[in-house]
């Protein structure tokens, strides 16, 4: 992850894949619920939505592949300072759960991606993350855990 340098503004960018039902229907609610605009610009051929937050551009785009392959995503401009991918996830337990975790793998990439190589963790935008979940299902009253996932691949 890289900080922007010389610039107010910094961008968020979320990515979600149309391969995903849960991707895309996390995407759809965000759209739904937020203020975002339908930006000139495309990534990758895909539609990119942008909506503005103190000094925070976030740039929203639905990619036509599965996110395991957005190994290019940092090709975005203007460069993110965080991307947050919006997909699907099973718990070993079938437990409701909403979790984040850092994308990689420590070994081979069984599951895709790219093998031996993990993200950097944000921590304190994952430690939001949680917080602002449990929030909402706290006030939704909606039986679903939160938690980091910690055994990812």
């Amino acid at each position: 992850m890289q900080q922007n340098s010389g610039s107010d503004n910094t961008t968020v960018l979320i990515a979600a894949s149309e391969k995903d039902p849960a991707s895309l229907n996390i995407a759809e609610q965000i759209l739904k619920n937020y203020p975002f605009s339908l930006a000139m610009e495309k990534f990758q051929g895909a539609p990119v939505y942008s909506y503005k937050v103190k000094d925070r551009n976030i740039a929203l785009t639905i990619l036509d592949y599965e996110l395991v392959y957005a190994q290019n995503i940092t090709e975005f401009s203007p460069h993110p300072e965080l991307v947050v991918f919006v997909s699907r996830h099973s718990s070993a337990s079938g437990t409701p759960t909403l979790s984040v975790h850092t994308p990689g793998n420590f070994g081979e990439a069984e599951l895709g991606g790219m093998p031996r190589k993990v993200s950097v963790s944000p921590a304190a935008a994952m430690v939001t993350a949680l917080k602002t979940m449990a929030k909402i299902l706290s006030e939704k009253k909606l039986a679903y855990k939160v938690s980091y996932e910690c055994t990812h691949h």
